[in-house]
């Protein structure tokens, strides 16, 4: 695969290699904690997993799967935020490797927010932490700009319209709870 310079965006399913010095920004709801390979075994187990694949495929890519990128609009040359894939782009900075396989996504910006969030949903994330992206992505976006209710969003992320305000509920208590 030949490296992102020069390529014209790519939409949908279609693969890229991307340098990692592209990759510029993490969506602002991701609410995974940072990657920490030094404090977490199951980050320092994705890191061994792509050191593994080197070893074992020196001519492939380490990566199993492609990350999700979006195009950051008027960057030359292209510049991109973390969808979805955080910690694998975290691992293969870890192990110094300077590309990853991605999906450029080319959706607006509450489109790749929304993305996000529905990955993040679907990592386990607390309640708390899925309580806080909830809120930034409101914060973030004039919904009624894009013909969206909270509720719809809510829907197209996997929640249900009750639990979705209940966890928005949380956000109203005091830390200490």
């Amino acid at each position: 695969m030949g490296g992102a310079t020069g390529l014209a965006p790519v939409i949908g399913q279609q693969l890229r290699e991307v340098p990692l010095e592209s990759v510029v920004a993490e969506s602002p709801v991701q609410m995974r904690r940072a990657f920490d390979p030094q404090h977490d075994a199951e980050d320092m187990a994705l890191v061994e997993s792509m050191r593994e694949n080197l070893r074992a495929r020196p001519n492939q890519h380490p990566q199993d799967d492609p990350v999700s990128l979006a195009e950051i609009p008027g960057t030359q040359p292209a510049q991109y935020v973390i969808i979805a894939g955080h910690r694998r782009i975290g691992a293969l900075r870890f192990i110094k490797h300077k590309t990853c396989i991605a999906i450029i996504r080319q959706e607006s910006s509450i489109e790749a927010d929304i993305l996000t969030l529905t990955e993040n949903v679907r990592k386990n994330l607390t309640p708390l932490e899925q309580a806080r992206a909830l809120a930034r992505l409101r914060e973030q976006h004039d919904l009624k700009k894009y013909k969206l209710t909270f509720e719809q969003v809510a829907a197209r992320v996997g929640l249900n319209r009750q639990y979705a305000y209940e966890l928005l509920d949380l956000l109203k208590l005091l830390p200490e709870l």
